[in-house]
């Protein structure tokens, strides 16, 4: 994923979460990345979030797969030029 972020909190406490739910909308995964944990200013610099989760070893129910952010704070943010990627890895 990449994107631009602001945000006037220091530090902003949200997290990048990835679940995976299986066809009777259980969990399965649960994977997630702490933008406070990277940094503690977000001040829209072009394209400064580029991470990648790797969300391995899943199970064969896996049926949906839901991203979001978390703002745990509930403080403003802004994102701009977002672009998200799934990527499947054969074995």
């Amino acid at each position: 994923m990449i994107f631009s972020l602001f945000s006037v909190a220091e530090p902003f406490e949200a997290w990048i979460v990835v679940s995976v739910f299986d066809k009777q909308d259980k969990a399965v995964r649960y994977e997630q990345i702490s933008f406070d944990w990277l940094k503690t200013k977000w001040k829209a610099e072009p394209h400064n979030v580029l991470y990648g989760i790797l969300v391995d070893s899943l199970p064969d129910e896996s049926f949906r797969y839901v991203s979001y952010i978390w703002n745990q704070r509930k403080v403003p943010f802004t994102i701009k030029n977002t672009r998200l990627s799934i990527h499947e890895v054969l074995k």
